[in-house]
């Protein structure tokens, strides 16, 4: 039985990179580099920080760059974000970065004590756990393709289809290329629509008036929310960033209102039952009013208004603001029922 190679007692020594082989690496260095970037953005959107802060992407991709950057120097194979290993280490109580520095440390101690044992792994071994993460990313991957699905997102459906045939037939590195090639056209078709985020506040008179928006939502009040423009997946990290940050908004409640989203994306879909949630952990209400018919029924298909409460979504109707007065009467309500539970 094979078994993994020679592993010597001791840490790879420093070497300087062989740079005469850049030309034969460098298309696949950098298939592996959009693999492995892809997976780290995924897997701070699936797994959260502990302390609910966002995740920052910039952040993580320079983390990544630096860290492969310095094992270039230490013979080290190309890393990113693992879904397996995080998983791991949060199923093992880790709540911070600290834990994969420790899993790290660990590992190379193993290395300079046991290295001489594990090189008695078999092959067999490995292809095995090969086989179990890779599935384990696929099985991750199926909710989000379903949902996909669901939606009728046609432009990324086609995507999805496209690097998923392609991949039967050409080299993975050219696939990877293909599939990175048609999300940036998606994205550029998208970003050229108008997004615009602004706040409808209530007048003394019984009036609105439209102002920027806001960067918080005041504890224990309504704050009413307009977007335009987000019908597409590309607005969403546009909303993320404009959204008033729900960390330490005790007991507000956010009126967002989707007069002109004629449909909503997936990702869109996503964020809205993960600002709920955030919202909800602070003892706050998301609201969504004026949706139009199509856009309720793909919240209904997508399993969204379990999430988002069918009562906290208002209908759009014929008449001007009418659904925005209702979500306001609404939010009023519920900001009376809070204060008199908690006396």
């Amino acid at each position: 039985v094979a078994s993994i190679a020679t592993i010597p007692n001791s840490l790879p020594p420093f070497m300087l990179p062989d740079f005469s082989l850049v030309p034969q690496l460098a298309l696949g260095s950098l298939s592996v580099a959009l693999v492995a970037l892809a997976q780290g953005a995924g897997i701070s959107t699936a797994v959260p920080n502990p302390d609910g802060s966002k995740a920052s992407a910039s952040r993580d991709f320079v983390g990544e760059g630096l860290g492969n950057l310095a094992g270039s120097f230490f013979q080290s194979m190309g890393t990113g974000g693992s879904l397996s290993r995080t998983g791991i280490s949060v199923g093992a109580g880790a709540n911070g970065r600290l834990g994969g520095v420790f899993a790290g440390l660990w590992l190379g101690l193993i290395v300079l004590l046991f290295g001489s044992y594990a090189e008695l792994v078999p092959l067999a071994v490995i292809g095995g756990m090969l086989t179990v993460i890779g599935v384990e990313l696929i099985m991750a991957r199926v909710p989000s393709a379903r949902l996909i699905f669901r939606t009728g997102e046609w432009g990324p459906i086609a995507a999805m289809a496209i690097t998923f045939l392609t991949a039967l037939f050409i080299p993975l590195q050219y696939t990877i290329f293909l599939g990175a090639a048609l999300s940036l056209m998606l994205y550029v078709v998208a970003s050229a629509k108008k997004f615009n985020l602004q706040e409808a506040v209530r007048l003394d008179d019984g009036g609105w008036e439209m102002r920027a928006a806001p960067k918080t939502l005041t504890p224990g009040q309504a704050t009413v929310i307009v977007v335009q423009g987000l019908d597409f997946f590309a607005e969403v990290p546009t909303l993320d960033d404009q959204m008033p940050p729900t960390r330490g908004a005790k007991g507000a409640v956010a009126v967002l209102v989707l007069r002109d989203m004629h449909r909503i994306s997936s990702t869109a879909i996503r964020w809205l039952e993960r600002y709920a949630k955030n919202l909800k952990a602070e003892g706050g209400l998301l609201i969504l009013a004026d949706v139009n018919a199509e856009v309720m029924a793909t919240l209904t298909k997508s399993g969204a208004v379990e999430v988002l409460g069918a009562e906290n979504i208002i209908p759009a109707t014929k008449r001007i603001l009418e659904a925005e007065e209702q979500a306001w009467d609404a939010a009023q309500a519920w900001l009376r029922q809070a204060s008199g539970a908690a006396q």
